[in-house]
């Protein structure tokens, strides 16, 4: 199993919906269906500093049945991602 640091996130379109597009680190680009796809088979797992803490992602479920990425410490989104600096 693979474990990647996250320090970039790809908003979907103009971001004003608080949706991400994609995960990168320095030697990773995965788009938010294969990070959950990776994370439900076992095969990465990703984290990421918030503040001066270490946390781990996470795959949820919204009330509509959708799965998205989160943080541990996140309850709902917008969640911790989205404070990371944007790439693309």
């Amino acid at each position: 199993m693979a474990v990647f640091r996250i320090l970039w996130m790809l908003p979907a379109g103009g971001n004003d919906d608080g949706l991400i597009e994609a995960i990168a680190g320095e030697d990773f680009n995965h788009t938010v269906d294969e990070a959950i796809a990776f994370i439900q088979d076992g095969i990465h797992e990703y984290w990421m500093f918030v503040g001066d803490r270490s946390v781990w992602l996470e795959v949820a479920t919204g009330p509509d049945g959708v799965k998205y990425l989160r943080t541990q410490n996140d309850s709902f989104p917008p969640s911790s991602l989205l404070s990371l600096p944007e790439s693309g």
